[in-house]
């Protein structure tokens, strides 16, 4: 905000007073026109100073308030919270300005956990609907693993693709709470990685797939 942009806004009040003092000193200069014209200018001349003074104080502290704003809005990561970290100013144009955004940031606040809430109900849904898939699933795998056929297996296998997919989506359900599914260590990747081989098997050896490993200890290849 500068002198210029806020005097624009004050172009009424300026020509008001310019003309009130004008014709003031007019009247004067007619009323008491023996020496009357020097007094009658001072009288100008104080009167327009009582009315540019408050003028120029207005100014700067309105320019100190939005220069806070503009430079805290600039500064701070979340946008809408500006108004948290600026001060309610004492005119009136300010301090709507600032309630407004109180008001704005605090509806914003209640319709992002409104969402957030809603995201964590959907989530805890998905997360309770995996564990109930999986009883059913880890059922048919042992009716299939009692009743082998070829048929039956590879029912199984389709069996194994679903239960993938939906550790997949449980993995997602719980992509915002890493604590409730992972413990962060230091392991060896030998047994996670052939409990995948053994596993997934069956579509390695269809697919012509082979895998081999090297025993870093002996650098011997293990088929």
């Amino acid at each position: 905000m500068n002198r210029n942009n806020y005097l624009s806004g004050k172009i009424a009040y300026i020509a008001c007073h310019l003309t009130v003092a004008f014709i003031t000193i007019s009247m004067l200069v007619v009323l008491f026109p023996a020496g009357g014209r020097i007094v009658a200018v001072l009288i100008g001349i104080v009167y327009l100073f009582g009315a540019l003074i408050p003028l120029e104080l207005e100014y700067r502290r309105k320019k100190d308030f939005y220069a806070s704003l503009v430079d805290s809005f600039e500064r701070i990561d979340q946008k809408n919270l500006v108004a948290e970290v600026i001060t309610r100013p004492e005119f009136f144009e300010g301090a709507l300005l600032y309630d407004i955004l109180k008001a704005s940031n605090k509806a914003c606040l209640e319709e992002i956990n409104k969402y957030k809430n809603l995201q964590l109900e959907y989530r805890e849904y998905i997360e309770m609907w995996v564990h109930e898939i999986k009883t059913p699933i880890s059922s048919s795998k042992l009716i299939a693993q009692n009743n082998r056929s070829a048929a039956i297996d590879s029912m199984a296998e389709e069996l194994d693709a679903i239960e993938s997919y939906v550790e997949q989506a449980l993995f997602y359900a719980r992509s915002n709470a890493v604590e409730k599914d992972y413990i962060i260590r230091k392991v060896s990747l030998e047994k996670p990685v052939f409990a995948v081989l053994k596993r997934d098997s069956k579509q390695l050896i269809c697919t012509g797939i082979s895998v081999s490993a090297i025993d870093q200890k002996c650098k011997d290849t293990v088929s």
